[in-house]
């Protein structure tokens, strides 16, 4: 079923606010499937109790990311799936395009689809997103007032998005958020920098220690390879002194040498190359082998004659060697590769030297951000504290009119100057209420029941209505408790409001729904089966007459309810839809 409610003829502040204009539910507890077409303005919801108007309420509200749950589901049915269609202006659309999420066209679809065991997913403009992606962009096109305790007037930060709206805000804001990002920034700057909390001149004093002891090392990176050869042969002359004389008498034994040997070869092949020349080869090849046999013979006399054990010498290579190995464990390598430790060290030096300029000056900026930003943050508390108390008093005087005399409000804005800087400045906004003569303020939370906080979010949309926040404000229940005159004046707030915004009203007086500009009644209709639904139709003409005269009395509907119905209609709302009259829709 679609509804298409006429459009607000005088609804002309709507400009720069989102407004909802279809909203689609399927499959959601007693709803099995029903869309919704709204316009700007003032909708009433009614209907019995229990057939389902705060299910719609409870639609939209899974619509823009809050929490969803395989209760939801209706029984039988494989998931639920809620859609809502928004026209985004002002921070929605703003928020759309820095998430990359506007498809340029004048809608938004936002599409939460609920598994029966409970799972969800979401999807702006046909992409998938996290909840929290829909949920942020919920806070700026929905704004739910009734009887839950995740209302967003409850939230310290939604108190002070309301009190800056109220007191225009924009300018001082940008400038306190432009100066807390500078400060980020001069922070990473400085953490790159190196250890914010450290003494770098400590750290040079210490590189400087490190390099010294490393330049005085004995021994050149190039000197080492020779010295571990001079302290292995000095270790070992005794062996190899051993091994040149072995050498010495394998060659020159008299009976067994290598060079007996030869020799007595060469004298056999001498002989015989008379008898073939063709043994001259070989016997060449022996003739060099004596020749360089003889020349080993000499190397090896003259290593002997040379090679001595040198104690002394020997001692001061292994002092050298342990100085060098004490080193190298020190800086954690190998001694080869000290010279290296010594360039890393001396390049960490050369940085930290420079950094350590930079560093301060760095530091300086940021001394000077903070002072600029501790300035700008202390002007922007004084103009919350200054239109705190004129919020106060709008809304208090707005409160006396909503059958809640004797009631009050109190926004407290607390200064911190030594607070962590942040992007919306140091100060704590509280709103609190006494909702009887000579009651203490308590946060709204543990002092208003539904009904009490619905009417308060009234009065403060009333008194403090900007295009900052969400366009589409919905009341749950908002006249609870109310009545006659009362129930008359709330109503005619909330169309009041309804001019500036899109206002949806789940009501049960007729008083509030015939000041209406558009008016949707929901019921529940038994299956046969034994299950019920939910169904809604939009009113107009003698259907609307009807049902504010059974809100009047009850199922008794006499001419005289129905005149009563007819008069209060003409009386509350002159341009919504005559009798027989087909939707009004805006003007061009």
């Amino acid at each position: 079923m679609t509804i298409s409610p006429c459009c607000a003829r005088n609804c002309t502040g709507h400009g720069g606010c989102s407004v909802l204009v279809h909203l689609g539910v399927r499959d959601l507890a007693i709803v099995d499937n029903l869309e919704l077409d709204l316009r700007a303005g003032m909708t009433a919801l009614t209907g019995e109790t229990g057939a389902g108007k705060s299910l719609i309420v409870d639609a939209l509200e899974l619509a823009v990311g809050e929490r969803a749950s395989a209760e939801l589901v209706r029984p039988g049915a494989a998931g639920a799936e809620v859609s809502a269609v928004f026209e985004p202006r002002g921070p929605a659309l703003a928020w759309l395009r820095e998430q990359a999420l506007d498809d340029g066209e004048r809608s938004c679809v936002l599409r939460r689809l609920v598994s029966a065991d409970g799972r969800s997913r979401a999807f702006i403009n046909g992409r998938p997103v996290a909840v929290a992606q829909l949920r942020a962009l919920g806070e700026q096109l929905v704004d739910v007032h009734g009887q839950h305790a995740h209302q967003a007037l409850l939230k310290s930060h939604a108190q002070r998005e309301v009190l800056d709206a109220f007191a225009d805000n924009e300018d001082a804001l940008a400038r306190v958020a432009a100066l807390h990002a500078s400060l980020r920034g001069l922070d990473e700057e400085i953490a790159q920098l190196g250890d914010a909390g450290a003494d770098p001149a400590a750290r040079l004093d210490y590189l400087d220690f490190q390099i010294g002891e490393l330049r005085a090392q004995p021994v050149a990176p190039a000197q080492l390879d020779a010295i571990n050869a001079e302290h292995s042969r000095l270790a070992h002359a005794a062996e190899l002194l051993e091994a040149v004389a072995a050498a010495s008498g394998i060659i020159d034994d008299e009976d067994t040498g290598a060079a007996t040997a030869i020799a007595s070869a060469l004298r056999v092949l001498e002989r015989a190359l008379r008898l073939d020349p063709a043994l001259a080869a070989p016997r060449d090849l022996l003739a060099h082998t004596a020749t360089l046999l003889g020349e080993a013979t000499t190397e090896l006399r003259r290593y002997a004659e040379h090679m001595h054990g040198d104690q002394a010498r020997l001692d001061e290579l292994e002092r050298v060697l342990a100085a060098l190995q004490d080193l190298a464990r020190k800086h954690r390598c190998a001694p080869g590769a000290l010279h290296e430790r010594l360039d890393t060290l001396t390049r960490e030096r050369e940085r930290l030297a420079g950094s350590a300029g930079r560093m301060e000056a760095a530091r300086a900026r940021r001394e000077r951000a903070l002072s600029e930003y501790r300035a700008a943050a202390l002007e922007l508390h004084r103009r919350r504290t200054e239109a705190a108390t004129r919020l106060e008093q709008g809304v208090n005087g707005v409160l006396q009119t909503l059958g809640m005399r004797g009631a009050s409000v109190s926004m407290a804005v607390e200064h911190d100057p030594v607070a962590p800087p942040a992007g919306a400045g140091t100060d704590a906004v509280s709103l609190q209420a006494s909702t009887n003569p000579g009651q203490l303020f308590l946060p709204l939370a543990r002092v208003a029941s539904g009904g009490e906080l619905s009417r308060i979010a009234l009065a403060i949309h009333a008194t403090a209505t900007s295009e900052r926040g969400a366009g589409t404000v919905v009341f749950d229940e908002v006249d609870a408790g109310v009545g006659g005159a009362v129930a008359e004046i709330v109503g005619r707030r909330m169309r009041a409001l309804g001019e500036l915004r899109q206002v949806l009203t789940v009501t049960h007086l007729p008083q509030v729904a015939a000041l209406a500009h558009h008016h949707v009644l929901v019921h529940k209709q038994q299956l046969p089966a034994g299950d019920s639904r939910s169904e809604a139709c939009a009113l107009h003409g003698a259907a609307r007459e009807q049902e504010i005269a059974r809100m009047l009395g009850g199922l008794n509907i006499t001419a005289k309810t129905l005149a009563h119905a007819r008069e209060m209609l003409r009386a509350g709302a002159p341009d919504a839809p005559r009798q027989g009259g087909g939707p009004r829709r805006p003007a061009a």
